[in-house]
Formats: structure tokens, C-alpha cells, sequence
């Protein structure tokens, strides 16, 4: 990337992120609700800006700054809105950190019925006789 295409990036991130809102499939899943009720509005509203601002950025003169503006919007803010709609329906994120609790569970439960193991001598203990400190 050339040094003028890395400040346009910069400067543009800086701009969206004062504008735009980023919503992931992390956004749903921290948030805990799986309400389309509440998340379609709020995502429908989201693509709206984003649309209104790729409009606004196609018509700027062909550069750096326009190519970044369209960059940053499509791999980032339309990726993560898109990772938010799948993971509101498929609830992928919820489902996969649910099995990983269910096994943790499983191998503590394990652990616990598995009964003592041999363990090093205490530390006051220490070092063994005959050994030095």
C-alpha cells in the first residue's frame, strides 16, 4: 500500500468511526438477545447509512480517499452488518460458545470423578531430607 493510499485509510477509518456504528456477529452475541424485533430496525438503519454514505463516496473524484471510503465500507462495515444478520438467524456464535461450556463442564465432571493423583510434598516440607536449600 503506498504511503498516500495508508493516510487516506487512516484519515477515512477515522471519519467512519465517528459516523458509523459497527455491528459484528459478536454485537448479537455479547448483547445475549436473539429478538429480530429489536435488531432489525437497528441493522435496516445501519445499511441505510452505509448506503447513503457509498453513495456520497462513489461520486467523489476517483483516488485514494474514494477507493478507501468504498474499501472501508464493504470489508468492514457491510462484512460485520452481514456476520450480525447471519448470527441473529443462525445464532452460530451462541450455539458453538454453548457447546464449549457443555464440554468444560463434561471434562471437569471428569476431573472431579477421576479421584486424587499423586501430589508433590508440601512446600514447609521442602526440600526433601537430605537435600539441600
Amino acid at each position: 500500500m503506498s504511503e498516500s493510499r495508508e493516510i487516506a485509510s487512516i484519515q477515512v477509518m477515522n471519519v467512519l468511526q465517528k459516523r458509523l456504528e459497527h455491528y459484528t456477529d459478536l454485537s448479537v452475541w455479547i448483547s445475549g438477545n436473539y429478538d429480530p424485533a429489536q435488531w432489525k430496525p437497528i441493522f435496516d438503519k445501519m445499511q441505510g447509512e452505509i448506503n447513503a454514505i457509498r453513495e456520497w463516496a462513489n461520486n467523489l473524484p476517483r483516488g485514494d480517499v474514494r477507493n478507501e471510503y468504498l474499501s472501508w465500507l464493504d470489508y468492514y462495515y457491510e462484512r460485520g452488518l452481514l456476520a450480525a444478520r447471519r448470527e441473529l438467524v443462525t445464532q452460530e456464535k451462541k450455539r458453538h460458545h454453548e457447546m464449549a461450556d457443555r464440554e468444560q463442564d463434561n471434562r471437569y465432571h471428569a476431573v472431579s470423578e477421576s479421584g486424587p493423583i499423586a501430589e508433590p510434598p508440601s512446600l514447609t516440607a521442602w526440600p526433601p531430607k537430605g537435600m539441600s536449600k
